[in-house]
């Protein structure tokens, strides 16, 4: 894009050459901030995407502080919620049974997706 610029910068400078005077100058600011810009584009661009690739012999291992331990999604579906005890006489025993049976049920599609997914990474 800022190469299409400059080339169109310079078709345009005979144009600015023969009407001189403030034109002439403004085109020669407008034109040298442009070139600027560009090379100052090519060089931020450069140095960003031409990084070379390190050699795995240099790179740092990473600290065993940052690993994250891993949990059961099985132990976390199952866990009581902290107002079950105080509420759990407020619903009644068929409606408790209903919810472990949904449970249960959602829980074994969970298990099954999950398997699925292991199966189509590996």
């Amino acid at each position: 894009m800022w190469k299409n610029a400059i080339a169109k910068f310079m078709e345009a400078k005979p144009l600015a050459e023969a009407c001189g005077g403030g034109y002439r100058q403004n085109f020669e600011k407008a034109f040298a901030e442009a070139d600027a810009a560009c090379k100052k584009m090519m060089k931020e661009n450069d140095n960003v995407y031409m990084d070379g690739i390190p050699k795995p012999d240099t790179v740092p291992k990473p600290d065993p502080q940052s690993f994250v331990r891993l949990i059961s999604i099985a132990d976390e579906l199952n866990k009581a919620g902290p107002l079950d005890n105080q509420f759990r006489h407020l619903v009644p025993p068929i409606v408790r049974q209903q919810q472990d049976e949904l449970q249960k049920i959602l829980q074994g599609i969970i298990q099954q997706e999950f398997t699925n997914i292991q199966k189509s990474n590996e």
